[in-house]
């Protein structure tokens, strides 16, 4: 694409996630970047859920305060 092909495009990309709460953003690379997802999916929130759960229950069963623990 040229440079002003790349302007174009910025600029129509940034008018229409501009929106109050698009947060969702999509990214646009060039060739030779890797793109990753920075979240967690449903399953690993889940466990790190769970594993809260678990530790507020071993503080509750000896009887301590969860920050001491």
């Amino acid at each position: 694409m040229t440079d002003e092909q790349v302007n174009v495009f910025s600029n129509r990309l940034e008018q229409r996630f501009r929106a109050e709460g698009s947060w969702q953003r999509p990214t646009v690379t060039s060739e030779g970047w890797d793109v990753q997802r920075l979240g967690l999916d449903q399953r690993d929130i889940e466990g790190l859920a769970g594993l809260r759960w678990s530790l507020v229950g071993v503080a509750h069963g000896f009887g301590m305060l969860l920050p001491l623990l």
